[in-house]
């Protein structure tokens, strides 16, 4: 793969929780979760059977109208990667787990609409999914080049040239989409990055 951009995928993906989240936790669209007080609430599968779910719910639903805002959703308690979120990161998963499950786009969470957002959380490959989905800004599922460009890249010493970082950025951009639709799949992205690990370096660095 031509090396454009600094500092990047593999290398950054690696550094996120040593490629995984703590295991004090269940995962909500990927996310560790604990339960009230920080104590760890069943996997995803068990509590799907028992009445853990209802437990958490009840407990985030502060003025007990049966639904949650996003405010109360905030409250919940998340467990941490290894090595700590990039800036925001917490936020926005709650942000895009609410966006996903509010199915009826009314604002609000219903247990049902809460419940099957949980169910549907866990995926193989996470830490290459961790990244993409921080990139993924308005939660489409797709990156398109506005959103890879502002991504948490590295910069080589002394800074960017002006115009240099979008330069590099199409170039970088353009090897990833491969069917050539100016947005980013996960596949082509997990492609990439597999690949670049399979060669023994950071993909998209100069």
């Amino acid at each position: 793969m031509n090396k454009v951009m600094t500092g990047v995928l593999f290398t950054m993906v690696c550094g996120l929780s040593g490629c995984g989240v703590s295991q004090t936790g269940v995962a909500v669209r990927g996310v560790a979760v604990a339960g009230p007080g920080g104590k760890v609430v069943q996997s995803v599968s068990q509590t799907s059977r028992g009445n853990g779910f209802r437990q958490l719910f009840n407990t985030l639903d502060q003025n007990r109208d049966g639904a949650l805002t996003r405010q109360e959703l905030a409250s919940m308690p998340v467990g941490q990667p290894v090595n700590g979120y990039w800036p925001n990161e917490r936020e926005r998963e709650l942000e895009r787990f609410f966006f996903k499950a509010d199915g009826n786009r009314d604002g609000l969470l219903s247990f049902t609409e809460w419940r099957n957002g949980m169910v549907e959380a866990p995926v193989s490959d996470s830490r290459w999914l961790r990244v993409f989905r921080y990139l993924d800004v308005n939660f489409d599922d797709r990156v398109d080049f506005g959103e890879y460009l502002n991504g948490p890249w590295g910069q080589p010493v002394g800074g960017y040239q002006p115009g240099e970082k979008e330069r590099e950025a199409r170039r970088g951009f353009a090897l990833l989409d491969r069917n050539r639709d100016s947005l980013l799949s996960y596949e082509e992205f997990l492609k990439a990055l597999e690949q670049s690990k399979g060669q023994g370096q950071a993909p998209l660095s100069r």
